[in-house]
């Protein structure tokens, strides 16, 4: 495995950050985040901003339902990610089907339109291959053992567009929805000079934020607060 963690001080959020972000990139309302999680929204609100006592139990909570993502919060999850205001991108599988994509991506990508609907993995390349070629990651994640993986990238995809691509910390987090693997890939900007690779993240490393991104992300998400709860369909 490749770690773009290089010795680098690892600050914990906690849970509360992983709330927060969890509930922004679905598009989910707190109301609806907290019956999911099973609290009041003010004791939701107040986990989010760190101002109560962190629960133990909601990390679990949290992790059994990106283990067994509702066809709503995946129909919100797709959602959000075509209102997304960074690049963001959600694939069915691990053969990538692209199944939506954001503004921001299409931007950073205008020729990523015309895979939507198909499969990414043969035109994979780079750090993005180098995880498809690292067997021991891809059982991790089909054991839903490791929850995330961030990554630090250039261009992942072969197109006639990639040289345009500047480099990404992205974060990608996995869902099941029956049985079926999820990826919801998210990035902001970094240097060019960043060293490039990728860290896993495991169930027991939530709120865990390898480069202080929790808070830019969250920023950025905060677009999406007011997304409604659910969509009717499977997304």
């Amino acid at each position: 495995m490749i770690s773009v963690h290089d010795g680098n001080p690892i600050s914990v959020a906690g849970p509360d950050k992983f709330l927060l972000q969890f509930r922004l990139r679905h598009g989910l309302t707190r109301a609806r985040m907290a019956r999911l999680v099973g609290m009041s929204p003010r004791r939701l609100a107040d986990l989010e901003h760190g101002e109560a006592e962190k629960v133990g139990s909601v990390r679990s909570k949290v992790l059994d339902i990106s283990h067994r993502l509702p066809g709503d919060l995946l129909s919100a999850l797709s959602k959000a990610v075509v209102n997304c205001r960074l690049p963001r991108a959600l694939c069915r599988s691990n053969r990538l089907e692209l199944r939506a994509v954001s503004g921001p991506a299409i931007r950073k990508r205008p020729s990523v339109v015309n895979w939507i609907g198909k499969d990414l993995a043969p035109i994979a390349c780079g750090v993005l291959q180098e995880m498809r070629d690292d067997l021991e990651l891809q059982r991790a994640i089909l054991r839903r053992e490791v929850v995330s993986v961030v990554t630090t990238t250039q261009s992942v995809l072969r197109t006639a567009d990639d040289e345009a691509v500047g480099a990404f910390r992205t974060t990608i987090s996995y869902f099941f929805h029956d049985g079926v693997l999820f990826s919801d890939a998210i990035g902001l900007p970094v240097s060019a000079e960043e060293r490039m690779g990728y860290t896993p993240l495991y169930g027991d490393e939530i709120g865990t934020d390898l480069f202080g991104d929790c808070d830019a992300l969250a920023a950025m998400l905060a677009g999406n607060d007011t997304s409604v709860s659910s969509v009717s369909g499977p997304g």
